[in-house]
């Protein structure tokens, strides 16, 4: 109920951000910078805007903001919190994305839960070729302790949501997942930011994204395979990647 309550105060652009949280997973510590450059994206908001909004949020009890302790002229500001919601505030924010269109196709928002490898009947049981129109696409991906050789193939159909702009891929299980087919994020024009968050990919998968749509690429407790010891293979690697990127063009 005080959710609810908190939420119909909100005003609309407020709101709006406040619906992107239920991308994230409950009790999920969130470095603020990572909210930050979402809100920027989605909404066109400033930093110091997005800041406002965390601490209007968390002063309607719809989040919390935990201090770093780490110096602000540093890390930047955005690096001395980090950001957590309850589960209740976490689901209310899904339920009210789910109310907006009863349609998951038409939803602006859409979370993406595999459990073992197991993808949900709707992006599995489709007679056409699947049509999204979400923006901010959010895959959370469950694996079972020792299972380190998990390997997911993310699903062909992203590449047809030509409107999406954030792609989050969150893994919460105990061991890394590797992830593949990473080429059907390259065709999508407006996507500007993706994070992946304790993922396994290999060095010359990056240029199969397109790195001319993107802004920002963040690997978070990630591992790189194909990454060079030596400062000499260092450089002949930027260097095919270099020309990789240029045919991409």
């Amino acid at each position: 109920m005080d959710s609810i309550q908190s939420f119909d105060a909100l005003p609309h652009n407020l709101s709006e951000c406040f619906l992107d949280m239920g991308s994230f997973l409950k009790d999920q510590k969130i470095i603020a910078s990572t909210i930050n450059d979402l809100w920027s994206e989605l909404h066109g908001k400033e930093k110091n805007i997005c800041m406002n909004y965390l601490q209007e949020l968390a002063s309607h009890n719809l989040l919390k903001l935990l201090p770093l302790g780490k110096n602000k002229y540093e890390d930047g500001f955005f690096n001395e919190f980090l950001v957590t919601q309850d589960n209740i505030s976490r689901e209310f924010a899904i339920h009210q994305c789910e109310k907006e269109s009863l349609s998951i196709l038409q939803r602006k928002r859409l979370n993406l839960d595999i459990q073992e490898n197991k993808f949900p009947n709707w992006c599995l049981n489709q007679t056409q070729p699947v049509t999204l129109n979400a923006y901010l696409f959010s895959i959370s991906i469950s694996t079972v302790l020792n299972l380190s050789s998990s390997t997911y193939a993310l699903p062909n159909f992203i590449a047809t949501m030509e409107k999406l702009k954030v792609v989050m891929i969150i893994n919460h299980g105990f061991e890394l997942t590797k992830l593949t087919n990473l080429s059907c994020l390259s065709l999508l024009p407006n996507l500007r930011r993706i994070r992946f968050e304790k993922v396994s990919i290999t060095l010359y998968d990056i240029p199969k994204i397109h790195l001319k749509y993107l802004k920002k690429l963040s690997l978070w407790l990630c591992h790189v395979d194909g990454v060079p010891n030596e400062l000499e293979d260092l450089e002949v690697m930027f260097l095919k990647l270099y020309r990789v990127y240029r045919k991409s063009k």
